[in-house]
């Protein structure tokens, strides 16, 4: 036969290779939610892993110090110290006791590129050298970190069930408080079934883990309902709303209500906001949901679970108290309200 008569292919016709592009496209629509699926898992796992982290070395303080740092204030028992420790996040405590910062300390006098920092500066103090580190174990994989003057934080401490005296407390509720510390042993409840710190912070400008309304009514300490009226289905602040300046995180050294605690109270995901004012004021303070299995929390004992927005928070019309008033009472707020609670000897914290 010569070569004349035999007929040699190559390559793809226009229909097979429409076929091949339809075939990889169903691959490629098949395997990108599993990719992204995994990718999800492994941010979260890095999130607890990170929380975890906190808890434990939280522990180490106690360790050391005999007492849990506090949520925020660093004391002025000597009258020496100024009011702007007061808004110290209890992380300064923390984080200058785990050396991870070997630049200068707060409580002189610093020169910062060419600059005079005082001793004891403001939490507001912009290109201060130590506000201004970035701890990337409390960062959050799935929140973006913006560029900003300040370094973030993405978990915060835990004062309970509580919304009112928060800067000023006569007692502890939950595992941490503003201004005064305990002991683990202290905590009757058991360290399994108390939270030490919840995740915050997220993604988008009005998103209620993000941002915190402002200069609320009263109304809102007395029927805590009312607070779901403030965002819409997509969990942003309605428009109407006024917004603080901060963000939740968005200065890891600020130990406010608004940009640094939690209370357990409203669930999480819920909004926080700040009654009667802009800052340091009393308030709901919610944890954020970041992730599709819900919002990371670190108990006492150092176990960190994931807590879906749908805990049950029991009767959120009842009004809030104060620490003090709160002393020996089961919290009003359900399973989530009880595992703040470090004293409040609930009967029944199972459900999460």
């Amino acid at each position: 036969m010569s070569d004349s008569t035999c007929e040699h292919r190559f390559g793809f016709t226009f229909m097979e290779l429409l076929v091949v592009i339809s075939v990889l496209g169903i691959l490629l629509a098949v395997l990108l939610p599993a990719v992204q699926s995994v990718r999800a898992e492994a941010r979260q796992t890095q999130c607890l892993n990170n929380l975890r982290q906190q808890v434990l070395g939280i522990h180490n303080y106690e360790s050391a110090h005999m007492e849990l740092p506090q949520a925020a204030g660093y004391g002025r028992n000597d009258g020496e110290i100024p009011e702007t420790t007061d808004r110290y996040s209890g992380f300064l405590a923390f984080f200058m006791f785990t050396a991870r910062y070997r630049g200068p300390m707060f409580d002189s006098e610093v020169e910062h590129e060419g600059q005079l920092f005082p001793a004891y500066p403001d939490v507001d103090t912009v290109k201060y050298p130590l506000w201004s580190q970035q701890p990337h174990a409390m960062l959050c994989p799935d929140i973006p970190v913006t560029e900003s003057e300040f370094g973030m934080v993405h978990y915060t401490f835990s004062i309970g069930d509580v919304a009112r005296n928060v800067h000023h407390p006569e007692s502890i509720r939950g595992a941490f408080a503003v201004g005064r510390a305990r002991k683990l042993e202290d905590i009757t409840d058991g360290t399994s079934n108390t939270v030490a710190l919840v995740e915050m912070g997220g993604v988008g400008e009005r998103s209620a883990g993000r941002r915190f309304a402002i200069d609320q009514p009263e109304s809102m300490l007395t029927n805590p309902a009312l607070a779901t009226a403030l965002i819409d289905r997509s969990h942003r602040y309605r428009t109407s709303v006024s917004l603080g300046q901060k963000i939740r995180g968005g200065n890891w050294a600020d130990g406010t209500g608004g940009p640094g605690l939690v209370s357990t109270i409203l669930p999480p995901g819920s909004p926080t906001l700040l009654v009667g004012g802009s800052s340091a004021v009393d308030g709901l303070f919610s944890g954020s949901v970041n992730h599709p299995a819900g919002c990371g929390v670190g108990f006492c004992d150092g176990a960190v679970k994931f807590i879906a927005a749908d805990i049950d928070a029991g009767d959120l019309t009842h009004p809030t108290n104060s620490a003090l008033e709160l002393e020996g009472i089961e919290s009003h707020y359900g399973v989530w309200g009880a595992m703040g609670s470090a004293n409040g000897n609930e009967s029944q914290q199972s459900g999460f």
